[in-house]
């Protein structure tokens, strides 16, 4: 069962959560997160400088590819208490 292009993932903010909160991906593709809630969100890392969104609205959505094997934790700038973790493998 070959894959003929990378794969991309897709993560859902809503109710003040990421949904999946934690996601194993292989180097290379790509995950975009979709705000489905009411009020702006942004997705930061942790540490170092790997995710650095601005801040989206409703139905608005903010992707990134990573190129990079590692753990990224990360959470919302303006709600640190929303965290969450993409593994790439």
């Amino acid at each position: 069962n070959q894959q003929n292009e990378l794969g991309n993932y897709n993560i859902d903010i809503e109710g003040f959560a990421f949904s999946p909160s934690e996601l194993t991906i292989k180097q290379g593709e790509t995950v975009t997160w979709t705000n489905k809630d009411s009020v702006r969100h942004s997705i930061i890392s942790d540490s170092g400088s790997e995710l650095s969104s601005s801040l989206f609205s409703t139905s608005e959505t903010y992707s990134h590819t990573f190129n990079t094997p590692g753990e990224f934790d990360y959470h919302c700038g303006a709600h640190p208490s929303m965290k969450a973790k993409i593994i790439v493998e």
